[in-house]
């Protein structure tokens, strides 16, 4: 019991931060999912992109991502009872990975961004609570209306 009262709030913590990477670097890679894009209008085909991607993928994330994520963790755990960080962290990301190959490179980026995040956060040694999970909704919040104020503009 004590593990999930400290684990949940930082993967849901992890879920906000990797939502708006994801978004991002998404957005970055395929800015125009409908056709192709020229270099004139890349911008605010970006600009654009990012409040749908992550309109998409904050549940899936927040869900799918926060639930495989505790399992990876769990079951590394486990499975290394503690004997060493080092191999319970690969076995994690391993796990992770083999979640993630389910919308295979798409989900591959959300997944391996989930684990970097929830990895640092973990590394800072921070007790998370859920009050801090409930504001950490408001990341993605802020990365969506920044994004969204942006095509307002251009509109």
């Amino acid at each position: 019991m004590n593990f999930v009262k400290e684990v949940l709030p930082r993967k849901f913590i992890a879920a906000s931060i990797s939502c708006s990477l994801f978004g991002i670097v998404l957005a970055c890679l395929n800015p125009n999912p409908f056709g192709t894009s020229t270099e004139a209008w890349y911008i605010e085909l970006f600009s654009g992109i990012v409040p749908i991607y992550m309109m998409y993928s904050f549940p899936v994330i927040a869900t799918y991502g926060v639930t495989t994520s505790f399992l990876s963790d769990y079951v590394s755990m486990v499975l290394l009872s503690q004997r060493s960080r080092i191999l319970e962290w690969i076995v994690s990301g391993c796990l992770h990975i083999v979640f993630g190959f389910i919308l295979v490179w798409i989900s591959l980026i959300s997944a391996v961004l989930f684990f970097l995040t929830d990895w640092l956060l973990r590394i800072r040694r921070t007790p998370y609570l859920w009050y801090h999970a409930i504001l950490s909704v408001l990341i993605p919040l802020a990365v969506w209306l920044g994004f969204m104020s942006i095509v307002w503009y251009r509109g």
